[in-house]
């Protein structure tokens, strides 16, 4: 006898749930038009590729709006309110949604700080700056890489090169509680809003390499995407490693009076006073950041990295 036939469905296919359709990052092109439009709302002052938080636990991919002063829904007219979604069109057939997540911007802080040198540094006086990696420079040759802000006044912007002969004399310390004290000299600084750092040559140093406590070697510098969301990391400070976690890519956040800095990366905030120009690094060993700063607000506290790929690509180096 044959066999019968199942009957056809007649209902409608089961729809995916939109947070499996949120979770496609747009192109650059569409997520810069994303961004652009957000921070062109009024209150936005900054915003990042992260995820949504909802009673204290992580959602779906979402773009993070920082703003001046959060606020009930219910308190704010029409015109402030923040579309909970955005849509895009990969084709133009299909549409793509991307969450929206509103956070408290809180306030930007520098993490410079003077460092205490141990009893075999080589140098006695404060250090200032931590390294964050070791760079080979067409002009420069081997030199280490920290953040420009630690030797700067606090309100100064723009690119500085000392003329050779006139370089001033730095502290810094290396990475790592079994590290060292050393000097060096300053040859470049660069602090705009997209970049933020160093180049030094130091002096008294036998070897100059990416090592942590002299036996952690680092490999080459990584380019984070959103699909690295939730990733553990670490920091490596003068004090020693820092565990952390990747909470954010390519954003923008307020940097006081003095405008912004763009294209970072954020983590959890773990780092202190003294760790500005600290390498952040995966599990892999390799590269993804300098630390900037932190932020922090009434429900968010983020560490904050300039991309390690920023002074490669502007100085033209190589990371050793």
């Amino acid at each position: 006898m044959p066999r019968s036939r199942r009957p056809r469905s007649t209902t409608t296919p089961r729809r995916l749930p939109a947070r499996v359709a949120a979770e496609q990052v747009p192109p650059p092109s569409v997520l810069s038009g994303l961004v652009k439009s957000l921070l062109s709302a009024r209150n936005v002052i900054g915003v990042f590729v992260g995820r949504k938080v909802r009673r204290g636990e992580e959602g779906g991919l979402a773009l993070c709006c920082l703003v001046s002063q959060k606020l009930p829904r219910r308190q704010l007219p029409e015109s402030l309110l923040i579309p909970p979604r955005l849509e895009w069109f990969p084709t133009s057939r299909r549409r793509r949604e991307v969450r929206t997540d509103v956070l408290d911007a809180g306030s930007f802080q520098r993490q410079g700080g003077e460092l205490t040198l141990g009893p075999g540094d080589l140098v006695r006086t404060p250090g200032r700056g931590t390294v964050g990696m070791v760079m080979d420079h067409p002009g420069f040759g081997r030199v280490v890489v920290s953040a420009g802000h630690v030797f700067t006044d606090p309100s100064w912007t723009g690119t500085h090169v000392h003329a050779p002969g006139t370089e001033p004399t730095v502290s810094m310390r290396n990475i790592g509680g079994a590290s060292r004290g050393f000097q060096g000299a300053l040859l470049k600084v660069v602090v705009t809003e997209d970049a933020d750092y160093a180049l030094v040559r130091p002096r008294g140093v036998q070897y100059c390499q990416n090592t942590f406590q002299d036996a952690l070697p680092l490999g080459l510098p990584y380019l984070p995407t959103a699909d690295d969301l939730g990733k553990d990391l670490y920091v490596l400070s003068h004090a020693g490693m820092r565990a952390t976690r990747f909470v954010g890519a390519q954003g923008q956040v307020v940097v006081g009076s003095q405008g912004i800095i763009r294209n970072v990366l954020l983590t959890q905030g773990v780092t202190e006073p003294g760790d500005s120009g600290a390498c952040l690094i995966g599990m892999d060993r390799r590269i993804w950041g300098l630390l900037v700063g932190r932020n922090k607000g009434q429900h968010n506290d983020l560490s904050v990295f300039m991309q390690v790929g920023v002074p490669l690509y502007l100085e033209g180096g190589t990371c050793v």
